[in-house]
């Protein structure tokens, strides 16, 4: 028999039959469900109905299940406050205890989210320890595939889906092609895991992963840090592929080991692994990329493009973890910038991370309030949470409430997807977020020393 890969010995592990084949329904085993206010309703109501025709008025494993507030946290839209209140209430009734949910009646105000909030389930769930090689998640959210950075097989569902996997921790699931996407060569310093997905879907367009799943491979990934591996597999989905993974390895496997909330044992592939169609990337000289207005896949060299920028957003689950202020800070240090920009964490953990972590003797809050950096947020960092990768309601902070240029960090441009319609938003990795900031036009990182 032909050497499996990654993805089909995971599948192996998580079905009964043993032996997963491309375009078979199998009984998927899920380790863990996720879901989120925006999606948390809808899969609530799935599940509930669920268990009645079942005659159940228990979730069969509420300690798999993870509850999360941070899509539309700061706004006192009622709508959004009820889905906040629909996850607690479901959270209570389930005795679900790995819930970060917002205090109850908190209004949609900064000081008053609670102990339990912690900001973007994509960043949440590594950082917490939730995103575990080996094991299966579902996630009502497009960009569960994120946890595919660390070995995760983690699939992005829709509420229906989401709810079938709340009550019995099992799905059916139709088993994908796999597609190799292997990326050789030494990764340059200029590169990041934003860039290396733009080049993806500069190159195979956003229909390229239609019914497959990705895994990426290759010498040039030793070289990425765990946050640009889960910047990678975060925009997998903007690909349409049914999701994402690649290998763990001894860059993130004592880390995961420490942070463990549960159980697991890593898989690789077999030496011989076959795949369904192969795509070979050298990295080594590769340009910083920028997706245009307004698609992921409409993707050009930074050092080509000419356009005045008004705002760099930098934040979200693509763009606001560690890593992606580190560079940034690192970029603006010393200088000034000469755009508005928004700083936004993804979790409170991440801010921490920006007011104690330090560059030659000062913090990277430090450094970016010298910068300029935190003027359009009165010298503070924006909340964390997802905030307006999402556009949302009009009193979300960084929402584009009028047309306007913008780098950002995030991860769709989709007209509209920020706040206003007219804006125009152009996707790039957090360095050449910084030196677009530093000069007021979209720049290659590499011309700012």
């Amino acid at each position: 028999m032909a050497g499996r890969n990654l993805t089909y010995k995971t599948l192996d592990k998580h079905c009964a039959k043993g032996i997963v084949e491309p375009g078979e329904a199998i009984d998927l085993v899920v380790d863990q469900t996720m879901i989120h206010d925006v999606t948390g309703a809808a899969a609530v109501a799935s599940a509930r109905e669920l268990l009645q025709q079942m005659g159940k008025d228990r979730i069969r494993a509420p300690e798999t299940v993870i509850l999360i507030s941070d899509h539309y946290v700061y706004t006192k839209d009622p709508v959004s406050q009820r889905n906040h209140e629909i996850l607690a209430e479901f959270a209570g009734e389930q005795g679900i205890k790995h819930a970060f949910l917002v205090q109850p009646g908190y209004g949609g105000d900064r000081d008053k989210v609670g102990p339990s909030y912690v900001g973007v389930c994509h960043q949440l769930m590594p950082e917490l320890g939730y995103v575990l090689p080996g094991r299966t998640m579902f996630g009502a959210d497009s960009h569960t595939c994120t946890a595919g950075g660390l070995g995760m097989l983690a699939i992005g569902v829709g509420s229906t889906a989401a709810g079938v996997s709340l009550a019995t921790n099992k799905a059916l699931f139709e088993v994908p092609k796999v597609m190799e996407i292997r990326f050789n060569g030494k990764l340059p310093d200029h590169i990041m895991g934003k860039d290396l997905i733009l080049l993806v879907l500069q190159q195979l367009t956003r229909e390229g992963g239609n019914g497959y799943i990705a895994e990426f491979t290759g010498d040039a990934l030793t070289d990425l840090s765990m946050d640009g591996r889960l910047t990678l597999n975060n925009m997998s989905t903007e690909g349409n592929f049914v999701t994402s993974i690649m290998t763990p390895d001894s860059t993130v496997l004592p880390e995961l080991q420490r942070r463990a909330k549960f159980g697991f044992r890593p898989v690789y592939a077999d030496s011989d692994a076959t795949y369904h169609q192969e795509v070979v990337f050298d990295v080594s000289s590769l340009d910083s990329l920028v997706a245009m207005p307004h698609s992921p896949d409409n993707v050009k060299p930074a050092k080509d493009i000419v356009t005045k920028i008004d705002r760099v957003y930098v934040g979200s689950c693509t763009g606001g973890k560690r890593e992606d202020f580190y560079r940034f800070a690192e970029k603006v240090n010393g200088k000034r910038v000469q755009t508005e920009v928004f700083i936004v964490p993804a979790t409170k953990g991440v801010e921490h991370y920006i007011r104690t972590e330090k560059i030659g003797g000062r913090t990277l809050f430090e450094i970016l309030r010298d910068s300029g950096a935190l003027e359009s947020t009165n010298g503070e960092l924006a909340p964390a949470g997802c905030n307006a990768c999402l556009g949302g309601p009009k009193d979300t902070p960084g929402y584009l409430s009028k047309p306007m240029n913008v780098v950002s960090t995030t991860n769709r441009n989709f007209e509209g997807r920020m706040g206003a319609k007219e804006g125009q938003i152009y996707l790039a990795s957090p360095l050449v977020a910084a030196a677009t900031a530093l000069t007021g036009y979209v720049t290659d990182p590499r011309e700012v020393k």
